[in-house]
Protein backbone atom coordinates (compact mmCIF):
# COMPACT_ATOMS: atom_id res chain seq x y z
CA UNK A 1 0.00 0.00 0.00
CA UNK A 2 1.63 3.30 -0.97
CA UNK A 3 1.27 7.06 0.82
CA UNK A 4 -1.48 8.13 -1.51
CA UNK A 5 -3.60 4.73 -1.05
CA UNK A 6 -3.13 4.88 3.21
CA UNK A 7 -4.12 8.63 2.94
CA UNK A 8 -7.54 7.79 1.19
CA UNK A 9 -8.07 5.26 3.23
CA UNK A 10 -7.79 7.50 6.24
CA UNK A 11 -9.24 10.26 5.13
CA UNK A 12 -12.46 8.32 4.25
CA UNK A 13 -12.13 6.48 7.37
CA UNK A 14 -12.68 10.02 8.98
CA UNK A 15 -15.45 11.14 6.32
CA UNK A 16 -17.33 7.98 7.54
CA UNK A 17 -17.10 8.79 10.98
CA UNK A 18 -17.89 12.15 11.17
CA UNK A 19 -21.10 11.09 8.94
CA UNK A 20 -22.39 8.51 10.68
CA UNK A 21 -21.85 11.39 14.20
CA UNK A 22 -24.31 13.48 12.10
CA UNK A 23 -26.63 10.84 11.35
CA UNK A 24 -26.82 10.29 15.30
CA UNK A 25 -27.16 13.63 15.87
CA UNK A 26 -30.05 14.64 13.38
CA UNK A 27 -31.82 11.36 14.78
CA UNK A 28 -31.21 12.71 18.58
CA UNK A 29 -32.92 16.03 17.45
CA UNK A 30 -35.90 13.91 15.43
CA UNK A 31 -36.37 12.16 18.36
CA UNK A 32 -37.34 15.13 20.53
CA UNK A 33 -39.82 16.42 17.82
CA UNK A 34 -43.90 15.67 18.26
CA UNK A 35 -44.40 12.92 15.68
CA UNK A 36 -46.38 13.39 12.72
CA UNK A 37 -45.84 17.24 13.00
CA UNK A 38 -44.13 19.06 9.32
CA UNK A 39 -41.03 19.40 11.22
CA UNK A 40 -40.88 15.72 12.46
CA UNK A 41 -41.00 14.51 8.72
CA UNK A 42 -38.27 17.06 8.12
CA UNK A 43 -36.05 16.10 10.34
CA UNK A 44 -36.95 12.18 8.71
CA UNK A 45 -36.24 12.98 5.38
CA UNK A 46 -32.51 14.60 6.92
CA UNK A 47 -32.30 12.15 8.33
CA UNK A 48 -32.80 9.86 5.50
CA UNK A 49 -30.06 12.12 3.12
CA UNK A 50 -27.87 11.61 5.52
CA UNK A 51 -28.57 7.85 6.28
CA UNK A 52 -27.66 7.50 2.22
CA UNK A 53 -24.44 9.43 2.73
CA UNK A 54 -23.24 7.19 5.28
CA UNK A 55 -24.21 4.18 2.79
CA UNK A 56 -22.22 6.00 0.22
CA UNK A 57 -18.83 7.04 1.81
CA UNK A 58 -19.10 3.37 3.21
CA UNK A 59 -18.80 1.94 0.30
CA UNK A 60 -16.25 4.31 -1.08
CA UNK A 61 -14.13 3.30 1.54
CA UNK A 62 -15.04 -0.35 0.92
CA UNK A 63 -13.28 0.24 -3.12
CA UNK A 64 -10.52 1.81 -1.57
CA UNK A 65 -9.97 -0.47 1.05
CA UNK A 66 -9.99 -3.30 -1.72
CA UNK A 67 -6.77 -1.67 -3.86
CA UNK A 68 -4.53 -1.76 -0.92
CA UNK A 69 -3.13 -4.75 -1.74
CA UNK A 70 -0.95 -7.22 1.03
CA UNK A 71 -1.60 -6.52 4.72
CA UNK A 72 1.03 -3.82 6.11
CA UNK A 73 0.52 -4.36 9.58
CA UNK A 74 -1.03 -0.94 10.25
CA UNK A 75 -4.25 -0.12 11.36
CA UNK A 76 -6.43 3.41 9.93
CA UNK A 77 -5.99 4.81 13.47
CA UNK A 78 -1.86 4.47 13.07
CA UNK A 79 -2.12 6.53 10.05
CA UNK A 80 -1.85 10.12 10.04
CA UNK A 81 -5.01 12.27 9.92
CA UNK A 82 -5.26 14.24 6.61
CA UNK A 83 -5.56 17.98 5.88
CA UNK A 84 -8.77 17.55 4.20
CA UNK A 85 -11.72 17.61 6.20
CA UNK A 86 -14.15 19.67 4.06
CA UNK A 87 -13.55 17.06 1.10
CA UNK A 88 -17.00 16.01 -0.73
CA UNK A 89 -17.57 12.17 -0.49
CA UNK A 90 -18.22 11.81 -4.00
CA UNK A 91 -14.64 13.06 -4.53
Amino acid sequence: MNHEEERQLRDDSDTLMRSLTELKNLEAKKRDEQISTPRFHEMAEEVEQQARKVFEVASIESVHGERTGEPTGLSIEDLPPGDDRTRDVRA
